[in-house]
Order: C-alpha cells, then structure tokens, then sequence
C-alpha cells in the first residue's frame, strides 16, 4: 500500500508541476516578446528537462529503495504475443503520422491549417535548429518520465486506492489537467492521448512502448511546427534568417 512519502510524491506530480508549468514558465514565456521570447524559449526546454528528470530519479529512489519490484511500476519485459501486437500497432501509428507529416512539407493550405491549430502552444515551440535540437531533449524527457511518472507511478498509486479501470480513467484525466497550459482542447486532446498510452500500457504489459511512441508523437510534432514556424521561412519571415536570440543560459 501507499506510504506517506508515496502521497506526497503524488501530489508533486498532480498540483506542483502544473502548477509551475502552468503559473511560472507559460506566463512568463507568454510575457516575453521579440528576441527575449527566444532565450524564454530556451530556458524553459533546459527547464523541461532539468525538473521532470529529477523527480524521476527521486520517484525511482524512493520505488526501489522500498524494495519494490521494476517490472510493477512497468519496466518489466515479457515478450508476449499481446506485446508484440501492441509494438506492430506502435509501428504503424509511427510510420502513418511520419508519412502525414511529410506530405504537409509542401502544402502550403495544410500548414495554414497547422498553424491555426496551434494555439496556445505556438510560443513554445521551436524556430530554429539549435531550438529544435533541444526540443527533441525536451519529447524524449516527456516521453520516458511523464510515462514514469503517470503511467507507471500514478496508475499503480491510483490502482491501489481504487481498481485497475479506476486507475486508467484518472490518471488520464489527471495528465490532461497536468497540460492546463495548453487551453481546454489542449487539455482535452492530451487527456485522451494519456487515455490511449494508458490502455497501451495495461495491453502491453509494459511502459516502454507507450515510452516510445510518446516521445515520438512529440518529436514528430516539434518537427511539424518546426517546419511552418521556423526563421527563415518565405511564407511567413521572408527569405532572411533573423539572428537568433542570445543564450541567456551561456
């Protein structure tokens, strides 16, 4: 069962961290403008890492130290006729959303389309190549520990207290509500991509797949943005670059 140190480690993950995602680095980022917008940026991605890689090491500590087992907090393996199933449907999601992405490069009505769809997100999302490298830090980081910390740590704390189905629906409704920055159809989408990783995951029997294809789906989409967002872009900056912003962090 649950331990003092396991709620508290909860309510870290379900209020403090969109609490500080939502109240300190998206309104300062929605604060910032021009070229301070771009080292805003750039803090938050190296933030993006530094914060959720140290509560999973934390979150880990404590999993392990308590003598609890890797495979019940879903960094188990079993090769499993319903996980190979489950990696050949990750596998086609993949190679579909790649290919969807690709055929947008050249269209121009459907990166119109993208760009309004992007929303409250827009200034988090990269413009330049050395923003995309750290982009790319920032989706794998979300893909290995929000997966840890929802899917894995969250659901096995919630199971506990209220069932396996119990646990899949409020830990996906809690991941969306953890996205608040995102507006309430970003809320709403993210809820139920946390409602399909979840069901991947109890399928599966295993989080590195819902690891896998939650890393790719953001890196795919920072590679969307990227494209119809980036500097230098003739539909939307002109032929010229602007310089990039200064590295606050140098």
């Amino acid at each position: 069962m649950p331990t003092f140190l396991d709620h508290a480690l909860i309510l870290i993950i379900t209020v403090g961290l969109p609490s500080y995602a939502l109240f300190l680095w998206h309104m300062r980022l929605m604060r910032s403008h021009g070229s301070q917008r771009g080292a805003v940026r750039l803090q938050t991605y190296r933030l993006g890492v530094i914060v959720p890689w140290s509560l999973t090491i934390l979150v880990a500590l404590v999993w392990f130290q308590r003598g609890r087992l890797a495979p019940d907090i879903g960094l188990g393996f079993e090769p499993h006729l319903r996980f190979w199933t489950s990696a050949a449907i990750v596998a086609m999601i993949m190679a579909y959303a790649s290919w969807q992405r690709l055929t947008i490069h050249d269209d121009a009505e459907a990166k119109k389309e993208v760009m309004e769809q992007l929303g409250s997100v827009e200034a988090l999302l990269p413009r330049t190549p050395f923003e995309l490298q750290w982009f790319f830090g920032v989706s794998i980081t979300a893909g290995i520990c929000e997966e840890f910390l929802y899917r894995g740590f969250l659901m096995w704390y919630l199971e506990q207290l209220t069932g396996p189905v119990a646990a899949v629906v409020i830990s996906s409704l809690l991941f969306g509500i953890g996205h608040a920055y995102q507006g309430s159809r970003g809320m709403i989408q993210t809820g139920l991509v946390g409602l399909a990783l979840a069901l991947l995951y109890v399928f599966s029997g295993s989080l590195w797949l819902p690891i896998l294809l939650h890393a790719f789906i953001d890196i795919n989409s920072g590679l969307l943005a990227y494209d119809v967002l980036r500097q230098g872009n003739p539909s939307r900056l002109g032929t010229v670059a602007p310089k990039p912003p200064a590295d606050p962090w140098e």
